[in-house]
């Protein structure tokens, strides 16, 4: 079966669309959405405005050049008033920085060693431990320049306070004193 097929499909299809009536092949016009509407509304309105002003003005080549020299010289006057305003702002914001005064007084390192020895002592560990922390941060030096070690901060380097009676827990050395009194408490190995 090696041949031509008993159908030509192209000619077929030539055929059925030139039947006249058969088929609409018109392209149905699509109806404005409610969207399409409101903004032709909106550019009549603005044509409307344009036409009645442009009507009874007559505005030649000299008069629109003095129309877009105040339109410039509008746009320079906002954004120099913009500018103002940003630079009266940011003068009343350091006024006020200066005139500001501190919420309470600055505690000194060694007051605030003491505030976390009376904390632990009444259990409240954690605040304990950030007020240990308030004065070992508040004990390093306030430089503003670091150096090449900026990223290696570490405990240490903080200049801690020195080890003292008052900064340790009471109980550490009501503890220790007992133990020195009355000997030790650890169980020492026996020989035999």
């Amino acid at each position: 079966m090696n041949g031509a097929p008993p159908i030509d499909i192209t000619r077929a299809v030539r055929d059925e669309l030139a039947v006249p009536g058969r088929y609409h092949l018109s392209v149905v016009p699509a109806r404005p959405s409610l969207l399409d509407h409101v903004l032709q509304w909106l550019w009549d309105r603005w044509s409307d405005f344009w036409h009645m002003l442009t009507a009874h003005v007559k505005i030649g080549p000299a008069g629109a050049a003095l129309v877009g020299d105040a339109v410039v010289v509008a746009a320079v006057v906002g954004v120099a008033m913009i500018l103002a305003h940003l630079l009266v702002e940011l003068q009343l914001r350091r006024m006020q920085r200066d005139e500001a005064m501190p919420l309470g007084s600055a505690r000194s390192a060694h007051a605030l060693a003491n505030a976390a020895g009376w904390a632990a002592d009444e259990g409240d560990y954690g605040r304990a431990i950030r007020l240990l922390f308030m004065a070992a941060t508040s004990a390093r030096p306030r430089s503003t320049t670091c150096g090449a070690n900026c990223a290696v901060a570490t405990i240490a380097s903080m200049n801690p306070l020195p080890r003292s009676r008052v900064s340790m827990p009471r109980r550490r050395t009501r503890r220790r004193r007992r133990m020195r009194k009355h000997g030790s408490a650890r169980a020492t190995p026996t020989t035999n």
